[in-house]
């Protein structure tokens, strides 16, 4: 299982990760359940969800009215689902970088021998590197924090209502236990979205940075294809990290009472910078493959021209057919090689990552079935 150490901390959050036992998944764990317990721990002082909760004292009417269902279950309001998927995205947010650093730490051996450099001196280049994102990250952390302000701004009643927006009954004013929920939302989630704007900084860069390195330090061998693999590891990595957290977010859309406005274009671009994170680096290594491969036919065909036009003044020499025939072999071997730096393996992989979506919200209902019983 990937692992930070504290060789590896370049930003607060790497800290955090590795003061939660360094492995990135189960940090993020830590803190996801840790914001869902807080959630639950608000609910727990107002009374608000049970038989004899706040929302069973309302009549039927003033419950839909409120929260749009009429149940009293803990996720089956708006409130409680979305505290659901904002935790969720709470312990990604802190999980994704550390799982960035740890997986490209991973793969230094093979990308010191894909670029034919020492692997002590790609550690060293590759911590130079992150303290130079870190050092712009947070500016796009802020960037990503004014995203989640808006995000919450048009999303929450209380605060929707008061930028205008037709979200909550005109007069009616907030629940106790809606007012602290929108509280807990407000100071928590753009903190979430403060980690993903920098993180998506930082898994931008680190792609742009191993790709310049490929460009100046390794001479495409379509002999050797698997040396490039490591590169679309490391390319199916990073999408990975970003369609995790697009299929986080669309669990919101579960409940049809949260307002989509703002999330959806948010998750939506996310999901397609995960598609892009991936796509670029390898139709990238499939044209310098197919450069490459037409470059070395050219080079062949040319010397079957050569020898075939030598062959034509004396068509019995055994020695020149025995050459031509083992260059026109040279010339199918070489068509038969593939352009893409995909294997099956890779493929059967990404195959399984397209099935993350189904499995969240499958997960995602568990959970709420898991917390319901918790609350009562």
């Amino acid at each position: 299982m990937l692992r930070l150490t504290d060789d590896d901390v370049f930003s607060w959050d790497h800290w955090i990760v590795v003061r939660l036992t360094g492995v990135p998944l189960i940090a993020g764990s830590i803190v996801a359940l840790g914001l869902l317990s807080s959630f639950v721990l608000i609910a727990l002082m107002f009374d608000v969800y049970g038989a004899d909760g706040q929302l069973a004292a309302l009549d039927v009417d003033a419950r839909l009215a409120a929260l749009g269902t009429d149940s009293v279950r803990f996720g089956s309001d708006p409130y409680s689902w979305a505290a659901i998927v904002s935790s969720l995205l709470g312990g990604y947010g802190i999980a994704v970088t550390a799982f960035a650093v740890a997986k490209e730490k991973s793969e230094l051996p093979a990308l010191a021998e894909m670029l034919g450099r020492n692997v002590g001196d790609m550690m060293q280049l590759r911590d130079e590197t992150n303290r130079l994102f870190q050092k712009k990250a947070p500016l796009f952390g802020w960037l990503g924090y004014v995203v989640g302000l808006i995000c919450m701004a048009t999303t929450l009643p209380g605060l929707s209502a008061y930028f205008g927006m037709a979200s909550i009954e005109e007069g009616r004013p907030l629940y106790p236990f809606e007012y602290a929920a929108e509280v807990w939302f407000l100071i928590f989630v753009p903190l979430m979205f403060y980690m993903m704007g920098k993180g998506m900084y930082f898994t931008i860069r680190e792609a742009r940075f191993l790709s310049v390195q490929q460009k100046l330090h390794h001479k495409i061998d379509i002999w050797h294809p698997e040396r490039v693999r490591v590169l679309t590891r490391l390319a199916m990595a990073r999408a990975l990290f970003w369609l995790i957290g697009s299929t986080i977010g669309s669990l919101f859309f579960l409940d049809d009472s949260i307002n989509p406005v703002a999330l959806f274009p948010v998750f939506g671009g996310i999901g397609l910078v995960a598609s892009l994170l991936l796509a670029l680096p390898v139709f990238r290594l499939h044209f310098a493959f197919k450069q490459a491969k037409e470059e070395e036919l050219g080079r062949v065909r040319d010397v079957i021209k050569k020898n075939w036009d030598k062959l034509q003044g004396t068509p019995t020499d055994e020695a020149m057919i025995a050459r031509v025939g083992g260059l026109v072999a040279l010339e199918q071997r070489i068509e038969a090689v593939s352009e893409w730096p995909l294997d099956l393996s890779t493929l059967s992989r990404f195959s399984l990552y397209l099935a993350i979506p189904v499995l969240s919200w499958i997960g995602g209902a568990l959970v709420e079935q898991v917390v319901d019983g918790v609350i009562g």
